[in-house]
């Protein structure tokens, strides 16, 4: 196996557990979202319940892509670029 097999490989399997790990908080997003649109009227608390659970899975996506963030930061040969909308405003990209 090369190095550049072994790197496709890897970032493919990457790939897919960042593919994996955002579906299903998006998907939450959108069920709880349709909810909301539903009970909006006929239950305004309910509909308030399930914009509270949209917030929590925004968070839980945001907490993803962080720890993303903070991998390539860390990672070896790396150079700073911006990243809107973080304290943190430098994102490692690999040269």
């Amino acid at each position: 196996m090369t190095d550049e097999t072994i790197n496709t490989d890897a970032t493919r399997a990457f790939c897919w557990s960042v593919i994996f790990d955002l579906r299903q908080p998006m998907t939450a997003i959108s069920g709880y979202a349709q909810r909301a649109q539903h009970l909006m009227y006929d239950d305004p608390a309910g509909a308030c319940r399930a914009l509270d659970e949209v917030l929590k899975q925004i968070a839980r996506v945001d907490r993803i892509l962080l720890e993303l963030y903070e991998r390539e930061r860390h990672a070896p040969n790396t150079t700073e670029l911006d990243m809107p909308g973080h304290r943190s405003s430098r994102e490692g990209v690999r040269t």
